[in-house]
């Protein structure tokens, strides 16, 4: 390889972005709840784009790896918060089949990447992979910055949580847990009564 370096290391390219993905997973996650997803979707698909730019004209092993871990940052956005993407798109009894496609095209055309960019790196050079990443990267800035509208609605009180099982207290609370279930269904009713109240 043009750094001199052996298959490990080699390896350790896709283990470093890896755990940039692990680590920053949660980190990205807690901004979209505190921001909302557009900007972090924006700023997450910067980082891609940036990365690959960078992989692209790495001149270092050193340098070829930040440009990974700086991949993996953008990337943990994707890998963290679709599925919360998708419950604010869908209602709960749709978003069982929309799950199921995304993680099937996650996980199958996820698959062809390698197979392709081995292609070009024996062909082309290994560069070129992310040169041509880097087309689809830009396509994709541009399509998020027109067309990735905010998706999350923040409401001030739920009248109707249905992500959660229960609401009230379910590790301290001293009722029997098939008690505290049926006390969950009973919570719409409760912030309305709660809400009525406030107004008198």
């Amino acid at each position: 390889m043009e750094f001199n370096i052996g298959f490990a290391q080699v390896s350790q390219l896709t283990g470093y972005q890896l755990c940039a993905i692990g680590a920053f997973g949660v980190v990205m996650s807690t901004f979209t709840r505190l921001y909302g997803k557009r900007p972090v979707f924006v700023v997450s698909i910067l980082f891609c784009l940036a990365g690959t730019i960078w992989c692209g004209v790495a001149k270092s092993f050193g340098s070829l790896v930040g440009a990974r871990v700086l991949q993996g940052v953008g990337v943990s956005v994707w890998e963290s918060i679709m599925y919360s993407a998708t419950a604010d798109l869908y209602f709960v009894h749709q978003r069982g089949s929309r799950m199921a496609f995304f993680g099937l095209c996650a996980s199958g055309f996820g698959n062809l990447g390698p197979l392709i960019a081995g292609v070009v790196a024996e062909h082309k050079g290994w560069r070129w992979c992310f040169y041509i990443l880097n087309i689809f990267m830009g396509v994709a800035v541009i399509g998020i910055l027109l067309f990735g509208w905010e998706i999350m609605y923040k409401r001030e009180e739920s009248l109707y949580e249905t992500d959660t099982l229960a609401m009230m207290s379910v590790s301290s609370s001293p009722i029997p847990i098939p008690f505290r279930m049926r006390l969950t269904y009973l919570r719409p009713a409760i912030l309305k009564w709660k809400a009525s109240s406030r107004r008198q």
